[in-house]
């Protein structure tokens, strides 16, 4: 299914497969975004029971961007994604988060083809809860929007959790189809 499914920028610009002697060290990269995924969550517990939900629910939030990092580097590895896209999961916020919402959308049936979606100016909504989280804000009359009075304990509390699920999700579908990324997905 990989060489069907492509996001729009690698049908656009093919560029070449991964050499194989990359192989290791990209899925060691895709690891180490779980992994600090599941760390920042940690951190972000940490927070929360202190009573600092604001910065707890920034930090869920920068775990929900490293996990659609890792998938963009999963399937970087299966040839789905380009390089360009690649490059910019590592320094471009909207491209991280708006990935996790990604969907597949049949093109062909004979033979099967499908694309891999994802709309950026979704995440414009992530990136404002993340600065919202992080910086105090000023309403049109001045008036000052403190982070730790804008986020609820509630908030922070379901970002953890659902950050916690798509990693579970991830690590299940993977194990089950001995497969990562869309791939995983899509078996």
């Amino acid at each position: 299914m990989a060489d069907q499914l492509k996001s729009r920028s690698k049908a656009e610009s093919p560029d070449s497969r991964l050499p194989q002697k990359d192989w290791a060290a990209v899925i060691d990269l895709y690891e180490a975004c779980l992994k600090n995924a599941d760390q920042l969550l940690d951190e972000a517990d940490l927070l929360l029971s202190h009573a600092y939900h604001a910065r707890a629910l920034a930090l869920a939030l920068v775990a929900y961007e490293e996990i659609g990092k890792s998938q963009i580097v999963a399937d970087y590895f299966n040839n789905m994604v380009s390089k360009k896209e690649f490059k910019e999961a590592f320094v471009k916020h909207e491209i991280k988060s708006a990935y996790n919402a990604r969907q597949f959308h049949i093109t062909s049936m004979k033979p099967l083809e499908a694309s891999i979606v994802y709309d950026r100016g979704r995440a414009k909504q992530h990136s404002q809860y993340r600065v919202a989280s992080l910086y105090v804000g000023c309403t049109e009359d001045y008036e000052s929007l403190i982070p730790s009075e804008m986020v609820t304990p509630k908030d922070a509390t379901a970002a953890i959790a659902a950050c916690r699920k798509k990693i579970k999700h991830i690590r299940v579908t993977s194990r089950i189809t001995e497969r990562i990324g869309s791939e995983s997905f899509t078996k």
